[in-house]
């Protein structure tokens, strides 16, 4: 049977101690007494990612080791091998319940190290008690990092208090403005200077691309690629460490920094900027993303005369009302590549692409093989090519006829073959999708074209919902298969 390996920790200092080595042993000698064997395809490490605030799940290893189980990439019968319950989760009981139980009733079996215990589907059912014993662990580890989220909360707020009372450094950490010369922060007068002048700039209504295009062609930004970013231009004009405010935690302690510009100042960019992101839709300024799928490409499209990524850009029509969404070369926009900024409607390249990817026989890309199922599949599709090449000879013929003479009989039998044919394309994407399967040789690669054809059934469906889910499922796969389009 296969078993994965589980590590976390969440501070980075744990790195220099013993805590890898002992919960790597321990799994590596588990595995070996019990006749598993450990797959390290997934290495599943979250190492210094803490999972009081679930940040193991939403950013690290252990969130996508959940999401191949989802996925079915994680084989039925598969154990995980943790030290201790709470290295999976130190979040409030009923999140962590919720992962626990839907580890098991996916059919993984989980591993406590420390105490050898072994959590099944069928263990808990079996013996309820086991499943009291492991929420008391999930209900302890989540009080033991709230007790100490507050404890190390309230002494940094006591630090920072008593800086600011006598003027105190608190921190090394400063803003790339600001330098600590002999144990006080001071401003370096150069880039304090370029900070007035992207607020005066935000003030006199340029864009970010503008501010950004200009700097760039000035000055090195400082970040290492020494480039300037139109998100670094937000967090600059959004960052209270302008005026002189320490933020943490969301409290604001002023008069702890040197100031750059004066809160009045900050406090009008500040609603400038809330004006301008009170209007548009998906992808546009202000709004939040995952209410639609805002870029099918994202991290896919390069641009093909310098190389450099495309990226959504946003335009609102007060004529029309909306927000229209292009595809720009990013190196043009930020002024770092000779590229002209040429707008690619979204719309129209993403249209175009959910049209012909039924035609595309994806299964050439991770190489062919052969199934019982193959000879019948490419037979099937075979036919309904001829039929919809038969449907849209029909749907020419009526179109001539209708322009001699437009009969309402004529143009009702056009309605109906239109419709007739939309359906015959439909079921060629299903039928493509399920040949791609079969060629496609692998477990992991027969999982990644099921999350394709995921896409394609979607497009049978009606709900809207339904469809965003599964197209994101289709940027996930694309992503994962490292293909980039140009």
């Amino acid at each position: 049977m296969i078993a994965y390996s589980y590590i976390r920790f969440s501070s980075v200092e744990q790195r220099k101690g013993d805590s890898y080595r002992r919960q790597l042993e321990a799994s590596e000698k588990y595995a070996q007494e019990h006749g598993l064997t450990l797959d390290t395809s997934f290495k599943l490490h979250d190492l210094g990612r803490s999972a009081f605030d679930k940040a193991n799940v939403t950013k690290g290893k252990l969130g996508a080791f959940l999401r191949a189980i989802e996925d079915g990439r994680v084989p039925k019968g598969a154990y995980l091998l943790v030290e201790s319950l709470d290295r999976l989760s130190r979040a409030q009981v009923l999140d962590a319940l919720t992962q626990f139980t839907a580890i098991l009733t996916a059919g993984v079996s989980i591993v406590t190290l420390s105490d050898r215990q072994v959590y099944s589907h069928e263990s808990v059912s079996d013996n309820p008690m086991q499943l009291m014993v492991s929420i008391l662990i999930m209900v302890r580890a989540h009080e033991e990092s709230l007790t100490k989220s507050d404890r190390v909360g309230k002494a940094w707020q006591r630090k920072l208090d008593e800086g600011l009372k006598n003027h105190k450094l608190v921190t090394k950490a400063v803003p790339k403005w600001m330098r600590v010369v002999d144990g006080k922060i001071e401003l370096i007068p150069e880039r304090a200077d370029v900070i007035r002048r992207i607020f005066t700039m935000v003030k006199n209504g340029l864009s970010q691309d503008t501010i950004v295009r200009t700097l760039n062609a000035e000055m090195s930004g400082w970040n290492k690629a020494g480039e300037w970013h139109p998100s670094y231009i937000q967090k600059l004009t959004m960052n209270h460490a302008t005026y002189g405010a320490f933020e943490t935690g969301g409290k604001i302690s002023e008069g702890y920094f040197p100031a750059v510009i004066s809160k009045e100042e900050f406090d009008y960019v500040r609603s400038l900027r809330s004006k301008r992101r009170t209007r548009g839709d998906v992808g546009a300024p202000g709004i939040k993303r995952g209410h639609g799928v805002t870029n099918l490409f994202s991290g896919l499209v390069y641009c093909g005369y310098c190389g450099a990524r495309m990226q959504i850009a946003t335009n609102f029509s007060k004529k029309h009302n909306r927000t229209d969404r292009y595809l720009i070369c990013y190196g043009a926009r930020i002024g770092k590549t000779d590229c002209e900024i040429i707008r690619w409607n979204y719309r129209d390249i993403e249209g175009a692409f959910l049209l012909q990817v039924p035609y595309v026989d994806l299964g050439t890309v991770f190489g062919g093989r052969k199934s019982e199922k193959l000879e019948h599949l490419e037979s099937e599709r075979a036919k309904l090519l001829g039929v919809l090449e038969g449907a849209e000879k029909k749907i020419e013929n009526l179109y001539a006829a209708i322009e001699e003479e437009p009969l309402p009989g004529l143009v009702k039998r056009l309605k109906d073959a239109e419709a007739a044919k939309i359906e015959l394309e439909k079921n060629l994407a299903l039928i493509s999708a399920e040949l791609t399967i079969e060629r496609v040789s692998g477990d992991t690669g027969r999982s990644r074209m099921k999350m394709l054809l995921m896409l394609f059934k979607a497009m049978k469906q009606e709900t809207d919902e339904l469809q965003l889910r599964t197209i994101r499922e289709g940027q996930r796969w694309f992503r994962e298969s490292g293909h980039r389009v140009k």
